[in-house]
């Protein structure tokens, strides 16, 4: 009589516990990857909204921030706006206080992985 080869129960299972443990790393690395894809696409909306503030800052006067409000009184910066809503990328934003026509305070942003605004020369940076 021929014997028939084949797998036994124990090695099926170990190889599908193999397999749920590579699924499980790979899973929480995604996890990570989406959120700091997330802070950094944040990170350089706000940048850019730093950079308008400084070119306002050059020839112009710096206007109170509102939601989808312009940034500055130029004329020729019509599209420097800022964001119409104060939620960016699932982080919630507070915009920056100006002061005489001039920053203030830097925005402020609550979430996680936590974003921070520096002010400095008259603009701010975020990382």
């Amino acid at each position: 009589m021929k014997k028939l080869k084949a797998f036994t129960l124990v090695e099926l299972l170990v190889v599908v516990a193999i397999i749920a443990i590579l699924a499980t790393i790979v899973v929480v690395n995604y996890s990570g990857i989406q959120s700091r894809a997330k802070k950094s696409a944040t990170v350089e909306t706000l940048n850019n909204l730093g950079t308008a503030v400084m070119v306002c800052n050059v020839g112009s006067t710096l206007v109170t921030p509102s939601a989808g409000g312009d940034i500055c009184t130029d004329a020729t910066l019509t599209d420097a706006k800022w964001p119409t809503s104060l939620t960016i990328n699932g982080y919630n934003i507070t915009l920056p206080t100006v002061t005489g026509g001039a920053l203030a305070t830097a925005p402020s942003i609550s979430g996680t992985p936590s974003i921070s605004c520096t002010l400095s020369s008259g603009s701010y940076h975020c990382q």
